[in-house]
């Protein structure tokens, strides 16, 4: 008897399991029942607490007694934490508790799960085994009162062999299950990942049949140079069950059962090709697969019969069959064809266990600074994806996985890091349908513990078996394409023991590690060149763009011949993602750099609602959980809901799959013609119908449109084409085209836009000249404040012109109650006093122009500079002079040069709640900044204010427009108008929300946030990039500005 109290197996690195089965690929047959649904449960503060109740519910079960229920209910599989057991933790380094590793907080709470199992008279004679999803951190499992297994892995299964515990008690009993599980263990020092700290079963529980003699083990190995597929298998043979069934008298002994031979007959057949995402090449329904290929071998079954003399793969319980397949079609994550393995295996009585899988032949290596997908090195377009869900935390259906590849697919990423753990089996299965490219990453981070743990020989064991079993179920999925050994756990002799192990088990995919280009200690700079026996890519994250640039460029760049892909970069906290249009031309342009993966997929924040009922977001510190990280959480590209950033646009045009260019010379006689130059940069796709939209406008205004259908394009290849009519018209004349794809699939339906491109092609910008409708009288007063008034012909009265330097931070500006973020540029803003700044102002007139005067003043009344406005009507006739429909507002501001970053500089106005629509001309509709604009295209826009909000989890700026030429704010029903327009040839940055910058710098969730019965208008002449500072580089320099004099003019007109 063990004694659970005194081994405490869940404080122990060396120990890893106890009774799980080797790992394996998801051979579940069909012969399972399900345990999923309602179990008893109840939470107990420590693991003694939980075995002082086990062991008392095991003396009446074992004994057969009276029912010894738990307290409450939970249903499985969930997470304890978000069930109303406990709470969520949220860190990103820092463990929960203080105490080194492997010691393990005092208050660790444990959940006992129990429930009753029947099974069906069939099984007898069957081999019964127990599949436990995933349980977090360590899962105790007992079956009639015999503990017949522990687990230590979170994001792994385990199967346990339950035949005995179910054969002692007979069949047709009813059979009792408990299962302990505790929070915290020795593993959650490598399960540090960036996460919340979850608890509890969430994945799957089921019991399962196979007959005696069962299909252990299945590998796949795809080759389509030889034209071939290896597949390796075992046999595995459940010797209690056999010696049970040997003359049903009287049991043999097992070297009697060992000589048994042939004891089996293995049958191996391969259907197909077919794609299976709807796209072409799919299987119409009812359609049968062809058979490709059929072998069959007879065995004995027993395992390591022969010997050191058996020197064939075939013999024993092992058979490695070959199978021709003339000129195999090719799976890839723009075309996953995939074939249908089919495996039965036939004991001497006729018992069989029959299994499927789905298989793609496709090759991947590194050669000369290259992956090299299919032999064509791929560009990976990738992101990170945690399991999350917003109510039900890390228990993800299919059915969110799913939505998660479509919108994916939609917006033109081709890869994702299972970051930072195996992740449920159905995603593998999922990606190799639709088509993603995977990296396999094991269940191991030790951030807190970052040089030790690596280092550590308690832990070299659970390195091991983590990177193994996820070798071991994973290995015959066409979409994994690396094996990672984890994440941010330092580079020590643990790494290279598992490298080691996955180079022989697994020779056919390279490895990735990013801790392995780190320097020997700590997690400092990087030095590319270290590694390779680790990693066989480069895999930084958060370098630089000038840092990835300089190593492709430089001599030992050029003489590694492994690619720098990118583990993680462009950090997607709040609003953020820019500078990714910089990442992107140096991936394309830069022979060595190949993509990467953004940081990461979703907010993982956690749906809660207000006591009035408002949902919201939750992070880090909004259960109470000490130590936290805020919301360093919520740093994707979609919220937890999956609604889109605007971020992914820009994305989804950086990393379009067509290229376009203009080309030829321009005729300037047939202005509005021009020929375009349409490239298919898919790897492998061709484009086999598809039609190119185009777009022709002057001043925003749509003057001509056109389609045309398009031939097959081959991948690589580009085809002309003329587009555009004859057009004179005045002021900037734009060409836009779209490339849609006339064909679907499953995901991604007919008319899903390929690509876009503009180009202004003759003209600039010009103020319009409207004669019909003169601008009303404007004009400046100062009220009993002595603060500047904007009078709208006398009718409203607007509070400015103001200079306007604030912004409220965003997450990249500053990360709020976080330390450390001394230097931040939002902390420079607070100690310059930039967040209210206040200004005395005084008025003159002259001659029909009136200017104000200001001495500006920081939140501390210090002094920061001067500002002159001056208003007035234009006089020139033209747009660069001036123009008569229009007032011209001109400013001056004189900052402080010891200011060294400004988050903006422009003016503000703030109009009453009635004007509550806006229009513009310039990037849209989404938000945009200066560093973050490739994804917007140049148009004529139109909102209303209330849907200028960005809900950013934690509330920061947000509305932004870059690349504007004119905005104008209308007051609803009354018709009233007013507009800012660029002056010939230039632009600006605006925002018009119902919010203002100061409102929002101290709230910390959305459900704070109270719109104004206003719109406030801020035009900026500069406004500061976003860059992604949380964690990575900030804003490229020429994104920033420090004080300095700034002059410049826009017009204005009221109507």
């Amino acid at each position: 008897m063990i004694d659970l109290e005194t081994l405490r197996p869940w404080a122990r690195p060396e120990f890893t399991g106890l009774g799980r089965l080797p790992g394996r690929p998801a051979l579940i047959p069909r012969d399972r029942i399900s345990l999923d649904g309602t179990w008893e449960f109840a939470l107990f503060g420590t693991p003694r607490e939980a075995l002082e109740r086990a062991g008392a519910i095991l003396l009446t079960r074992d004994g057969r007694g009276s029912h010894d229920s738990l307290e409450g209910t939970i249903p499985v599989p969930s997470n304890w934490t978000r069930q109303g057991f406990d709470k969520p933790h949220y860190t990103n380094i820092a463990m929960p508790w203080q105490e080194p590793p492997p010691h393990l907080p005092e208050k660790n709470p444990c959940g006992l799960y129990q429930r009753s199992l029947s099974v069906p008279r069939e099984w007898e004679g069957q081999r019964m085994v127990l599949y436990l999803g995933g349980a977090e951190s360590v899962a105790l499992v007992w079956v009639n009162g015999e503990l017949v297994g522990i687990s230590k892995d979170s994001r792994m299964e385990s199967e346990f062999d339950i035949t005995g515990a179910v054969n002692a008690r007979g069949l047709e009993a009813e059979h009792h299950l408990l299962i302990m599980v505790v929070r915290y263990s020795d593993a959650s020092y490598i399960e540090d990942q960036d996460q919340w700290w979850m608890a509890g079963i969430h994945r799957s529980v089921l019991v399962y049949a196979t007959p005696p003699l069962f299909l252990q083990d299945l590998c796949a190995r795809p080759d389509p140079g030889e034209e071939r597929l290896q597949v390796d298998l075992e046999v595995g043979r459940a010797r209690e069950v056999l010696l049970c069934r040997t003359d049903r008298g009287e049991d043999r002994p097992a070297e009697a059962v060992r000589l048994q031979a042939p004891s089996c007959r293995v049958e191996v057949s391969l259907f197909g090709p077919c794609r299976r995402d709807g796209g072409e090449g799919s299987l119409p329904d009812g359609e049968a697969l062809p058979l490709v290929a059929r072998e069959v071998r007879e065995l004995s079954g027993v395992y390591g019969s022969g010997g050191h003399l058996q020197d064939d793969p075939t013999g024993g319980n092992r058979a490695r069959l070959i199978l021709d397949v003339p000129a195999p079609t090719l799976w890839c994550a723009e075309e996953p064809y995939l074939y249908r393995l089919d495996v039965t295996v036939e004991g001497e009585g006729g018992d069989a266990q029959s299994s499927s899988l789905w298989t793609g032949f496709r090759t991947v290596c590194v050669k000369d600074r290259e992956l090299l997908v299919n032999g064509k090195a791929v560009l990976l377009r990738g992101v990170n994806r945690h399991e999350h869900d917003q109510e039900t935390g890390k228990v993800v259906s299919r059915e969110s996985m799913i939505a998660d590849i479509a919108l994916m697919k939609r917006f033109h990423f081709n890869a994702v890091r299972t970051a930072h753990y195996p992740n449920h089996p159905d995603w593998y299965d999922l990606c190799d349908q639709y088509g993603l490219y995977l990296v396999d990453e094991a269940n191991i981070e030790a951030h807190h513990y970052y040089n030790e743990i690596c280092r550590d020989p308690r832990y070299a064991a659970a390195f091991l078996d983590r990177g193994m079993r996820m070798v071991q179920r994973d290995k015959n999925h066409p979409s994994v394409i690396l094996w990672s050994l984890g994440n941010e756990s330092g580079y020590g002799p643990n790494h290279d023991a598992l490298a080691g192990w996955i180079r022989h088990a697994d020779p056919t995919r390279p490895l990735h590690y990013e801790g392995a280009q780190r320097g020997e200690w700590g997690q400092g700079r990087y030095h590319f060149f270290r590694g390779a026996a680790a990693s066989d890519v480069i895999a930084p994250m958060y370098a630089s763009v000038e840092e990835i640039t300089s190593w492709a460029e430089s001599d030992a760049g050029k003489a590694d011949p492994r690619p720098l892909i990118l583990c993680e970069y462009s950090h997607a906290m709040g609003n953020s993602n820019g500078g990714l249009a910089d990442y992107a031309e140096a991936f394309h342009r830069l022979p060595g750099l190949q993509g990467g993966f953004i940081w990461d997929w979703m907010d993982q924040g956690l749906l809660e609602r207000t006591p009035g009922g408002t949902p919201y977001w939750t992070y880090g510190g909004d259960y109470d959980d000490e130590p936290n990280d805020r919301d360093f959480c919520i740093n994707g590209l979609v919220w937890p809901d999956r609604e889109p950033h605007p971020a992914m646009w820009e994305f989804r045009k950086l990393f379009q799959p067509v290229s376009f260019e203009l080309s030829g010379e321009e005729d300037s006689s047939v202005a509005g013609v021009r020929t375009v130059r349409i490239r298919n940069e898919y790897d492998f796709l061709p484009l086999r119908k598809t039609a190119l939209e185009w777009i022709l406008s002057s001043q925003g205004e749509e003057r001509f449109r056109g389609n045309l259908s398009l031939e097959r394009l081959e991948p690589g290849q580009f085809r002309d084409v003329t587009v555009g009519r004859p057009l004179t018209a005045p002021g900037e004349i734009v060409l836009t085209v779209r490339l849609l794809n006339e064909e679907g699939t499953d995901l991604v339906p007919p008319g899903h836009q390929l690509g876009w491109e503009q180009w202004s092609i003759g003209g600039e910008w010009v103020p319009p000249t409207l004669k019909d409708a003169p601008s009303r009288a404007l004009s400046l007063v100062l009220d009993d404040g002595g603060q500047p008034r904007l009078s709208l012909d006398g009718e409203d009265l607007l509070a400015g012109p103001l200079p306007a330097l604030w912004r409220a931070p965003t997450d990249n500006d500053l990360i709020r109650g976080m330390p450390g973020q001394e230097e931040k540029p939002g902390d420079i803003w607070y100690r310059f006093g930039l967040d209210r700044v206040s200004a005395e102002w005084e008025l003159s007139r002259e001659e029909g122009r009136e200017e104000l005067r200001g001495l500006l003043r920081n939140s501390r009344g210090e002094e920061l500079g001067s500002a002159r406005l001056f208003l007035g009507p234009c006089c020139g006739e033209n747009g660069r002079a001036g123009n008569p429909d229009w007032y011209e507002l001109a400013l001056s501001l004189d900052l402080s040069g010891e200011i060294p970053d400004l988050p903006r500089v422009g003016f503000r106005l703030d109009f009453p709640g009635s004007y509550d629509r806006v229009e513009w001309y310039g990037r849209g509709p989404q938000e945009s900044y200066p560093d973050r604009s490739a994804g917007y295209p140049l148009g004529l826009w139109k909102s209303s204010v209330a849907d200028q909000y960005v809900p950013y989890i934690l509330p920061q700026e947000h509305g932004g427009h870059s690349g504007t030429r004119f905005v104008k704010i209308l007051g609803g029903e009354s018709g009233k108008a007013f507009q800012v327009a660029a002056p010939a040839g230039e632009s600006f940055h605006f925002s018009a929300l119902a919010t203002a910058p100061e409102d929002l710098d101290e709230l910390t969730h959305t459900w704070q946030v109270t719109p104004r019965d206003q719109t406030v208008l801020i035009v900026d002449h500069f406004h500061r990039g976003l860059g992604t500072g949380s964690c990575g580089p900030d804003c490229a320099p020429r994104y920033r500005c420090r004080g300095g004099a700034f002059s410049w003019r826009v017009y204005v007109r009221f109507c």
